[in-house]
């Protein structure tokens, strides 16, 4: 969408606008319960799209409550698209709520106390000024121009874009931004329910919470099941439900990709989701699925009158063949799949080969599926994928109602050890590899505690710690240390490591089972952390 001053002045621009100011006077008469009133501001509405989804709005209080408080600032309000509102309401996630409370809980620390305008949003609206350094370079440009906050003291606006690098905002969100990320979840949404029964007027989260099994611990498993689609939506794309003849414009997309689905239903099935989706997917083996797509591959069927039968009976052979198949020697260092080694591949011709073979079956396990959660991915794709999760789930609202509501707190924590708080660069004990030598105990210690530790000449450092490990306290202690120059990567209780953000912390320590984040600078050896990982068990 375009950006500043034009889009002010185009004629959409300024429908929406008076669009939002008739349903902000149509609101105010269904409070007071002016039936007159609402009928009058119902028919200065522009279009009848405008006025059915008014309509709907007010016919859902939880969504007309939740935006009174964003609509009541001016400059915040700017960006409201009524008439996309219905496909709002479709999505049936009530995470829509964290969106606009992330909106103005941004703009009220961005603003400080001054006077923020219309046109303050439309320039920083979409900007990642702490990861771009392209959008950094435009806000210096406005701040010097003074376009941004004009009526804000010379002192205060110089120090405004080093305020807005440090924020743990990643991209800084408004209406406008919010309308754009529904579209892109429109497509992430309807993948959920390759898991789960889709049920009319519920909603995704409601649906979700009645399938966790788990007792706490939910808050988390959501997360991480929502961010996998968000990778991984393209491969597992729904059929639209519609007949065919109503989609003669649109072209019906493929079935989901067999390989990816399996590993879907087997993360939510590990992370506590149970459902008669679920336990039909994961009932067929990943070597099944492994020796169907080798067979599709190999083209071999295709060249032979066989019927469905055969085609299962060859799978189910290549499956037995591959599990007598005698495995060769991992590398001594741990973290390197077996696709990564050096290794003169045997092909037969027609058929997969071992190295194919060992591909496919560690892309089906769960040895790849739950670290491919927490890696960062590179460029604008990371940020993307991470700023929905931010806005979306980052402090999502349960608005299901209070005989929906089901109170689940994520407090899995792992028994900790001694630490010495201490500043990046100094020597403090480690932990917990000099545990015995400092002659603390490990288990004396507070399970609410989480460790920031680096390697230091082959022995874990300690530079920091935490305590209460709250959410708060974990993303400033975060955020000052990658203002330092640290990287942060998550430690999971199997051994594996992926880069986080420092909204991550919390979710990918307390949430998650454990309670060590390492701390890498630009020159840190993967292979020498990976061998050492060992020493940072917590104790059991």
């Amino acid at each position: 969408m375009p950006q500043g001053q034009k889009k002010i002045n185009s004629p959409e621009w300024i429908a929406r606008q008076e669009d939002t100011k008739a349903y902000r006077e149509l609101r105010r008469c269904d409070l007071e319960r002016d039936e007159k009133g609402k009928s009058f501001w119902l028919s200065r509405l522009s279009t009848e799209n405008a006025q059915r989804c008014a309509t709907r709005i007010l016919k859902r209080p939880e969504y007309a409550e939740a935006l009174d408080p964003l609509l009541a600032v001016d400059a915040l309000r700017a960006g409201f698209w009524l008439k996309l509102m219905h496909k709002v309401i479709a999505l049936g996630i009530f995470e829509v709520q964290s969106y606009w409370n992330h909106i103005i809980a941004t703009f009220k620390q961005i603003a400080d106390g001054r006077t923020l305008t219309e046109l303050d949003v439309l320039l920083l609206e979409g900007k990642c000024p702490g990861r771009s350094e392209k959008d950094a370079e435009e806000i210096a440009a406005l701040v010097d121009g003074g376009k941004l906050f004009p009526g804000a003291d010379q002192q205060w606006r110089a120090g405004l874009l080093d305020r807005l690098k440090r924020m743990p905002v990643l991209v800084i969100p408004s209406l406008n931004t919010f309308f754009d990320d529904c579209r892109a979840m429109e497509e992430v949404v309807p993948c959920m329910y390759h898991i789960a029964d889709k049920k009319p007027k519920t909603s995704c989260d409601h649906i979700l919470r009645r399938m966790y099994t788990k007792s706490t611990g939910f808050e988390t498993a959501r997360e991480l099941l929502w961010r996998f689609l968000l990778l991984q939506s393209t491969d597992l794309a729904r059929a639209p439900t519609r007949p065919a003849s109503r989609l003669l414009a649109k072209q019906r997309p493929g079935p989901a990709d067999e390989e990816r689905l399996h590993v879907f239903a087997t993360l939510a099935r590990t992370l506590g989701f149970g459902s008669e989706n679920i336990t039909q997917l994961t009932a067929v083996p990943a070597e099944m699925v492994i020796a169907k797509h080798a067979l599709m591959r190999a083209r071999k069927p295709s060249a032979y009158a066989v019927d469905r039968s055969h085609v299962e009976y060859i799978q189910e052979a290549m499956s037995k063949v591959c599990r007598g198949i005698t495995q060769l020697p991992r590398p001594a260092h741990c973290g390197q799949p077996f696709s990564s080694m050096p290794h003169k591949s045997r092909h037969v011709a027609g058929f997969p080969d071992l190295l194919s073979f060992e591909r496919d079956r560690e892309h089906l396990s769960g040895h790849t599926s739950m670290p491919s959660l927490l890696e960062a991915l590179h460029g604008t794709a990371s940020i993307r994928v991470q700023s929905l999760c931010q806005a979306f789930f980052g402090a999502a609202v349960d608005m299901t109602g209070p005989g929906d509501q089901t109170e689940r707190s994520c407090e899995e924590t792992r028994p900790g050890g001694p630490a010495e708080s201490g500043n990046p660069g100094v020597e403090g004990p480690g932990w917990p590899g000099e545990a015995g030598e400092a002659g603390e105990d490990p288990s004396s210690f507070s399970p609410d505690c989480v460790f920031f530790v680096t390697l230091v000449d082959d022995q874990w450092q300690t530079l920091e710690h935490v305590q209460p490990a709250t959410r708060e306290n974990l993303e400033h202690m975060a955020t000052r240390l990658c203002s330092l120059g640290w990287s942060l990567r998550a430690l999971s209780t199997e051994g594996r490591t992926g880069a986080i953000t420092p909204e991550d912390c919390y979710a990918c320590t307390i949430g998650a089972g454990s309670n060590t984040v390492l701390l890498v600078d630009g020159n840190y050896d993967s292979s020498a952390i990976h061998q050492h990982l060992d020493y940072l068990r917590a104790p059991s």
